[in-house]
């Protein structure tokens, strides 16, 4: 029934990655596994289509030397990108934003962010203070502390050893080497480093870290992974889909509109109000403050029997 709800606009997701590789196929894992589990899609032609060009540009982790290579290999692919029809095109990448400015005005459509996404996913999670993992090369040029100017949110850098630790941890990602120690040591230090600063969270400013970070730490990470797919994926289909877990509020609220607005084949039943209200499973999606019928009608159905 989830696969109703969704619109199937044939847009195209661009990705620029391969800075490293591992994070660009990770990434469209994400985007696969959000677009079933936040999104309701089910059959193959439910899921977006996807581009992912895998670029070895040379490397700028630490320095801008490449930088020129870089702009003119990244330019040729945008273009590339362009004639292939994407809609959307994004760079699975914080360090190669350093060139944001000058690739967007290349490409025919519009390129989404991943500095100003994380940058709108922290105010609207009222961080006030973050403290910032990223490359030597990102945090020199300021990328992430020129996004937040005039947003009342303070980005705090660690020390050079924490920030040498984050180095290697990028770099062994890139290999496909991570070591268990060195990103320990890492996760130790980010700790020390939320304490002593008294951060409200930390971001994960390379999208290295994400495939290396235990995913069951209780630290306040900010995941730019989560964060770009969430607003490619959110762009993509329109609205997010709810699912109900224990917002019954919510689930409250869409049962009276429904009520107010439609008559159900299951209406007459009594306590169909109250079995929607109480159920966890209840979803929906809001497209436009439309609420398709069709999906919850049949939801309400299975609950009344």
């Amino acid at each position: 029934m989830l696969a109703k709800i969704m619109k199937n606009n044939n847009k195209i997701i661009g990705l620029i990655g391969g800075m490293g590789p591992f994070a660009g196929a990770e990434f469209c894992r994400l985007l696969f596994e959000k677009s079933s589990k936040n999104f309701g899609a089910v059959n193959s032609g439910d899921f977006p289509e996807v581009v992912l060009d895998s670029v070895p540009v040379r490397d700028f982790i630490s320095d801008t030397k490449s930088l020129p290579d870089a702009r003119r290999v990244l330019t040729e692919r945008i273009k590339k990108l362009n004639k292939f029809g994407c809609n959307k095109i994004a760079m699975v990448c914080n360090t190669s934003h350093i060139l944001f400015p000058l690739l967007s005005k290349v490409s025919a459509v519009e390129m989404i962010s991943l500095i100003n996404s994380v940058r709108d996913f922290v105010i609207s999670n009222n961080l006030k203070r973050v403290g910032l993992l990223a490359t030597k090369t990102s945090v020199k040029s300021n990328l992430f502390q020129n996004a937040f100017k005039s947003t009342g949110v303070e980005i705090v850098v660690p020390d050079p050893k924490t920030l040498n630790i984050c180095e290697i941890v990028i770099r062994n990602v890139i290999a496909n080497r991570i070591s268990k120690k060195t990103v320990n040591k890492l996760v130790k230090n980010t700790n020390t480093f939320i304490k002593k600063q008294n951060l409200d969270g930390v971001i994960l400013g390379c999208t290295e870290l994400p495939l290396a970070f235990p995913k069951n730490t209780k630290l306040n990470i900010v995941n730019c992974l989560d964060v770009l797919s969430d607003k490619l994926l959110e762009d993509h289909y329109g609205k997010k889909l709810i699912a109900q877990q224990n917002n019954l509020e919510l689930v409250s609220d869409v049962a009276k509109y429904l009520r107010e607005h439609y008559t159900f084949s299951a209406q007459g039943k009594p306590g169909t109000y109250e079995i929607l209200r109480e159920t966890t499973r209840a979803q929906t999606i809001v497209n436009d403050n439309q609420f398709n019928i069709i999906a919850i009608t049949v939801q309400i159905k299975d609950y009344s029997e």
